[in-house]
């Protein structure tokens, strides 16, 4: 899939996407505030795709999408259509951007390590809440290990977007409350 067609399905999915809870509830905010951030990550990538700078374009496409999956793996945000993991992308990366995708894919497989180890499930064990903390964990696990394999193979592009993938459900996450921050808040999007 193209970086640019990405973008456009991410939109059509955020404006065909509900929040269920009741208008003026705390739970209506937090849906609004993880559908809101989707919806802004996809804005700044489009942004970035107006420039010429596929790389950040992808990166915040990605983040983005990360945000809106998790906020219907949650059940705050009702698509209308379950958003899939992510494709592989095709686009080729100019000449110019080469250095810029290898030091950003860079710093986001250190970030994501980084995060990933300084959340903790916030929800009693006994609460069914900590099935969903533990999903989000898994699913940000998941994106940094299919980043890495991605990385090895020399598919930059492809470990950038996992990377941003899965931070974007680690800051939903704590967003909605089901992770808390043990250590290094700097890295939180809070």
């Amino acid at each position: 899939m193209k970086i640019e067609e990405f973008g456009e399905q991410m939109g059509a999915d955020l404006a065909a996407a509900e929040i269920v809870a009741v208008e003026g509830t705390y739970l209506h905010r937090t849906a609004w505030e993880v559908w809101e951030m989707a919806a802004a990550y996809r804005n700044d990538g489009r942004v970035f795709l107006e420039a010429g700078d596929l790389v950040n374009a992808h990166a915040s496409f990605t983040y983005g999408r990360g945000w809106f999956a998790a906020g219907c793996l949650i059940g705050l945000l009702v698509p209308a259509r379950q958003p899939e993991t992510l494709p592989f992308f095709a686009d080729a990366i100019p000449l110019h951007l080469y250095d810029h995708l290898c030091e950003k894919t860079g710093r986001y497989a250190r970030m994501l390590e980084e995060a990933y180890d300084a959340v903790d499930c916030a929800p009693d064990r006994e609460s069914p809440l900590h099935e969903a903390a533990r999903a989000m964990q898994q699913n940000a696990s998941v994106s940094l290990m299919g980043g890495r394999e991605w990385r090895t193979r020399g598919a930059l592009i492809n470990a950038l977007g996992w990377f941003s993938y899965g931070y974007g459900f680690l800051d939903a996450g704590i967003r909605a409350g089901l992770l808390r921050i043990t250590e290094k808040r700097h890295l939180f999007t809070v």
